[in-house]
């Protein structure tokens, strides 16, 4: 992500989320660079309903900050462009439900003109493999299938 042209402003919240101005911070209160004016705001979609910010329980990882309808992009003090940055938020005994959160894929773009965006992929996971018996008659045959080759060559 290209950060040329951006100049740093303030230091960066508590983590939180904030669906309605599709805002998340991810934060150990160490600081970082907030751009003001970094992220297309007029573009710029919620993530959900929820009107309130709400504060996380727990946070780990690198400093991020987007609020993307207010304009806001937070980023580890002395970013270097292309450096991935991870991070993870703990809400306790919540839901995306009970947060606001409409689960999606949400692109946020940057306004230096330099291509970049932001992709938030909430709460979308990868279809998990289901067991059938099709499948569990497959690998046990396979498994006999298996041991049968094995006792021939050891009686060889």
């Amino acid at each position: 992500m290209d950060v040329s042209g951006f100049v740093a402003g303030a230091q960066i919240n508590p983590s939180f989320i904030f669906p309605a101005l599709a805002g998340l911070v991810f934060s150990d209160g160490s600081g970082g660079d907030s751009f003001s004016g970094a992220i297309d705001s007029f573009n710029a979609l919620p993530f959900g309903s929820g009107v309130d910010p709400i504060l996380a329980d727990s946070s780990t990882g690198d400093i991020f900050e987007i609020q993307a309808r207010v304009g806001f992009l937070g980023l580890p003090l002395n970013y270097i462009s292309g450096s991935n940055i991870n991070g993870t938020i703990t809400f306790n005994n919540s839901t995306f439900a009970t947060l606001g959160v409409t689960p999606s894929n949400y692109t946020y773009d940057l306004t230096n003109s330099s291509g970049d965006s932001i992709v938030l992929d909430i709460g979308v996971t990868p279809v998990p493999f289901e067991f059938s018996p099709v499948v569990g008659v497959s690998l046990l045959g396979g498994l006999w299938l298996g041991r049968k080759v094995l006792k021939r060559k050891k009686s060889k």
